[in-house]
């Protein structure tokens, strides 16, 4: 009776150790989790700081061109003065016969200052148009950074070379905002459009060595309460293990399995999602979703992907 106790007791004391390596393993993977969303927060953030900056140096550029305007202006009201004082002069030495050497003199010296206020002018025009270019450059720069995907149609429709550069440039665009909830939404599904074209092999594999399968899962684990962005999130994901066999390896591998889990249990017992989210439809999307990227993880084959039609994907 003893001897068995013991074994309880060893048993049990196992059994406490395992669990605080449970615990810490948890809590390392939360902390790594936590470390490399700061990360992509802090890289979101130094691309802001660089679009204020330009908009900065942008608006200092425009303030520079207003004064050299505002200073020709005034350097040609001042020359019109003079011009006018010696029409004045010429008028009036034109009556005395024993100053018109002075006089003539007198508009040589006004036709040089003229001539010189000229070139002096001419200059500062050449200076304000190389400013206006500056400030038109900055502009284009400001606004390639604020937009960083162009707004796509059909995936059928992209070219060759859009095949190979779009992939990328909505993945870039979903890594650089991964808190921005209609970004994710979008994204995700313009994602998915990549890979309903025929045959989609080559943007997956793109997709794949660009890291999409980090990038859909950190989505799902961001915006796991939001039943839209998580349904785009793993109808991407099962399109991507469908077309691409080393993608379905690593979602095995990174756990898509559970998630799709998760997401499923958050669907049925969080009254905040369903309730105060989402609509039937979305729900409906969620769901067939979460049966077809389980289907593709246990690798059942389908024959078409769009059999049976998906609910239709709901709309910003």
């Amino acid at each position: 009776m003893r001897l068995e106790m013991q074994h309880l007791v060893e048993r049990l004391e196992k059994s406490k150790a395992r669990l605080v390596e449970i615990e810490e393993e948890k809590a390392s993977t939360i902390r790594a989790q936590e470390e490399e969303r700061v990360k992509q927060l802090q890289h979101v953030q130094r691309i802001k700081d660089s679009i204020e900056e330009r908009k900065e140096e942008a608006n200092r550029l425009q303030k520079e061109y207003t004064a050299l305007v505002a200073k020709g202006t005034e350097e040609e009201r001042a020359l019109r003065h003079e011009l006018e004082t010696s029409r004045r002069l010429n008028a009036t030495q034109a009556s005395e016969e024993h100053r018109v050497l002075s006089s003539q003199a007198h508009k040589l010296d006004l036709r040089t200052a003229h001539e010189e206020s000229k070139v002096d002018r001419d200059r500062m025009t050449a200076d304000a148009e190389l400013t206006a270019t500056k400030i038109e450059t900055s502009k284009a720069e400001i606004a390639r950074l604020d937009s960083l995907i162009p707004v796509a149609g059909r995936a059928d429709a992209i070219t060759d070379a859009g095949q190979a550069s779009l992939p990328l440039v909505v993945l870039e665009a979903l890594r650089q905002h991964p808190i921005k909830r209609e970004l994710q939404r979008e994204g995700w599904l313009a994602a998915q459009s990549l890979l309903m074209a025929r045959p989609a092999e080559e943007p997956a594999r793109i997709m794949r060595e660009a890291g999409a399968v980090a990038l859909v899962l950190t989505a799902m684990k961001v915006h796991e309460d939001h039943a839209e962005v998580l349904a785009n999130c793993i109808g991407f994901a099962w399109k991507l293990g469908f077309c691409d066999p080393p993608s379905r390896a690593q979602l095995i591998d990174v756990g898509l399995q559970h998630l799709c889990l998760r997401a499923l249990a958050v669907l049925t017992g969080s009254a905040s999602v369903v309730g105060g989210h989402k609509t039937l439809q979305q729900m409906q999307l969620l769901t067939y979703n979460i049966c077809g990227a389980l289907r593709m993880l246990l690798g059942v084959e389908n024959s078409d992907l769009e059999e049976p039609p998906p609910p239709a994907p709901v709309a910003a």
